[in-house]
C-alpha cells in the first residue's frame, strides 16, 4: 500500500477512493444483527481499509499530521 501511495499516481488515488467508498457502502448495506456477524465483518474490513490509507499518510506528512489526528 505504501508503495503505492509514493508513486503519487492517479491510479492510486483512485484506488484509494473506490476502497472507502466501496467498503463504506457494503457496511451500510447489510442489515444489523446482534452478536457477531456479515455487518461486523464488513465494519473491520472498512476500519482496516481507512487504517491502510491514513498510515502512509502519517508517514508521509510527519508528525504534524500524527499530532492532528
Amino acid at each position: 500500500m505504501l508503495n503505492m501511495v509514493m508513486r503519487n499516481s492517479w491510479l492510486a488515488i483512485g484506488a484509494s477512493f473506490a476502497a472507502m467508498i466501496g467498503s463504506g457502502m457494503l457496511v451500510r448495506s447489510l442489515p444489523y444483527k446482534r452478536g457477531l456477524g456479515a455487518k461486523q465483518a464488513a465494519w473491520m474490513l472498512h476500519s482496516g481499509v481507512m487504517g491502510a490509507l491514513v498510515a502512509p499518510l502519517c508517514l508521509l506528512g510527519g508528525p504534524i499530521l500524527v499530532r492532528a489526528a
